[in-house]
């Protein structure tokens, strides 16, 4: 299986347009990543690990071993807040690490439902479009 086939695997039911926009790329960069016209660069891949940190980078990279790393809620939200040692105040905060533990146990249609559903009520919230 081609590294193309395997982020069409990991899109499964998103659309191409909306994985575009969460990852920063146009609809047909992706389309070219899946059809193997283009080849993504680390940017891209690790934006994905990041999104979804259940998936074994060793399989996306070159599809050796399981596609899905085997780590709890616990264990994602502990790495996320670990990865961005500017946001101090998220190991200081319950309801973060509560909200980080669940959204890793989320399917990949959930992460998107839920991230639909933050963009609308912080447009609520502020009055204005946010990307």
């Amino acid at each position: 299986m081609a590294i193309g086939d395997r982020l069409k695997e990991i899109r499964g039911k998103i659309l191409q347009e909306e994985f575009g926009r969460i990852f920063g790329v146009y609809k047909g960069t992706v389309a070219n990543y899946e059809r193997g016209t283009r080849k993504p660069d680390s940017e891209y891949l690790n934006k994905i690990l990041e999104y979804f940190p259940d998936i074994n980078p060793s399989w996306l990279l070159t599809g050796q071993g399981p596609k899905r790393q085997e780590k709890t809620g616990d264990q994602h939200a502990t790495q996320m807040i670990a990865k961005n040692p500017s946001d101090q105040e998220l190991s200081n905060d319950p309801l973060s690490i509560l909200f980080l533990r669940d959204w890793c146990d989320l399917s990949d249609v959930g992460k998107l439902r839920v991230w639909t559903s933050l963009k609308e009520e912080l447009q609520k919230e502020k009055g204005a479009k946010v990307e």
